[in-house]
């Protein structure tokens, strides 16, 4: 197929038609410029249908003949039926559409690689639909060609993990091979669960993979108590407390059970090099080049500090992100990093950030380096934790979940994302009289809560 002329299958395609003079075969056989593709055809083609416009009926071969001397050779009175040639030139067609459209993958996955396998699952739709009346052809013909460039690119892990959220994952496809998410709230906003839930998600949509987990927030055992706690979906406060009801226990123990014996969710202690925080890339890289995970989750980001010269705290945050971009772009990782907003005072004074944000902002040092950028904040009393993501290539609105470590991590929507930030009294509470104060008291109002409930 690829050593066949697409031209003399074109040509012999009009000439087939103007000899048996039927005017409906190219409306009915579906023959259109695009699909001819050469110049030569497509210009012939235009001059039979600008005839049948005007005039009712094709042009006689003899009369194209003088116009277009390159088609003498293929008006015979003998030769294959029109539906045979249909056949033939849709398959060159599609051949060469295909070439195409894989040449144009493999650019993406350097270039784009977010957008590689959303584009090939576009293409295959079309050309199927393009590829006869009841689009059967082409996946007849080319199947096998398509399955193993989507197999290749789903095997080369191009999505990568799910988000562990409906809203996120449709609006962004799922996270890729060398993005850095990142989280940042204040203490105490779910962050770590945040970390945990996206742990569960890859353990649960892979079979192979490994999830590596950078922390000194826990040890292994409560990595696995708080996971078998997610899988199972039980109170991780009455895990904590003992008091488990005996069907809860028995969930519980029997998913630590097998989690436990599970060795794909890797937890990597980070221990503080005297008062300095440890050097990110001298731990990362040797860790990802043993493992080759799926995913990389660092638990925070004020526990690490950039490789190279002493930086100020600004400094160091701007040489870090990077340092953590690079690091999933060369070794074709996602990474999920999370800090938090303000630890002034807890973090001998390394990592720490503004609580607006504003050492992190989109465009600001940081920031920059980051595919996503998901601002967290959790109010206690309603037991919600609101997320407003912002990211480059692709939008979400803010999103609400539920949030009762580790009962639920769903999302909701009983409250809306705005509720959930001007609620919350983390800001340090609200003045008497002022716009936050009346925006609580219309919204315990509106919600039936008892006066204060939200303080």
């Amino acid at each position: 197929m690829a050593d066949e002329s697409p031209i003399h299958w074109q040509l012999a395609l009009l000439g087939r038609i103007l000899v048996e003079g039927d005017a409906q075969v190219i409306q009915r056989e579906g023959i259109t410029l695009e699909l001819l593709g050469a110049p030569e055809a497509q210009i012939i083609l235009s001059a039979i249908q600008d005839y049948l416009a005007e005039y009712g009926q094709l042009p006689s071969p003899s009369y194209l003949r003088g116009l277009y001397p390159e088609l003498k050779p293929y008006i015979l009175k003998h030769g294959d039926p029109i539906p045979a040639l249909v056949e033939r030139v849709r398959n060159i067609y599609l051949y060469n559409a295909v070439q195409d459209t894989l040449e144009e993958t493999g650019r993406l996955l350097v270039e784009r690689p977010k957008k590689a396998l959303r584009y090939l699952t576009q293409e295959v739709g079309r050309l199927t639909a393009k590829s006869t009346r009841n689009g059967d052809y082409f996946l007849g013909s080319h199947a096998q060609t398509i399955k193993d460039a989507i197999r290749r690119a789903r095997d080369g892990k191009l999505l990568t993990v799910p988000y562990p959220w409906p809203s996120l994952q449709r609006s962004s496809g799922g996270m890729c091979n060398g993005e850095f998410i990142f989280y940042y709230g204040r203490p105490k906003s779910g962050k770590t669960w945040i970390l945990l839930l996206h742990a569960v998600s890859a353990y649960l949509a892979r079979t192979k993979e490994m999830v590596v987990v950078f922390t000194n927030e826990m040890g292994t055992a409560q990595l696995h108590e708080r996971v078998a706690a997610i899988l199972s979906g039980v109170s991780w406060d009455h895990v904590v407390r003992r008091t488990l009801t005996k069907t809860e226990q028995s969930l519980y123990e029997a998913a630590l059970d097998d989690f436990t014996k599970d060795d794909r969710i890797v937890l990597v202690p980070v221990d503080d090099e005297g008062d300095e925080p440890a050097v990110l890339l001298d731990i990362a890289i040797p860790k990802i080049q043993e493992y080759s995970p799926s995913l990389v989750l660092l638990d925070s980001l004020y526990l690490f500090k950039a490789r190279g010269r002493n930086r100020n705290r600004f400094e160091n945050f701007d040489a870090l992100t990077k340092q953590i971009k690079r690091l999933a772009r060369n070794y074709h990782v996602p990474i999920v990093g999370i800090s938090a907003a303000s630890r002034s005072g807890q973090d001998k004074g390394h990592g720490t950030m503004r609580s607006d944000g504003g050492d992190v902002s989109f465009g600001d040092a940081g920031a920059r380096d980051c595919d996503a950028f998901i601002r967290v904040e959790m109010d206690e009393k309603l037991e919600a934790i609101a997320l407003k993501p912002k990211a480059r290539e692709w939008r979400s609105a803010p999103l609400v979940i539920s949030f009762r470590p580790a009962v639920s991590f769903d999302e909701t929507s009983k409250y809306t994302a705005d509720e959930v930030f001007q609620v919350s009294t983390k800001h340090g509470g609200a003045k008497k009289g002022s716009q936050q104060e009346v925006f609580r008291r219309s919204f315990e109002r509106r919600h039936s809560l008892p006066a204060g409930t939200s303080k």
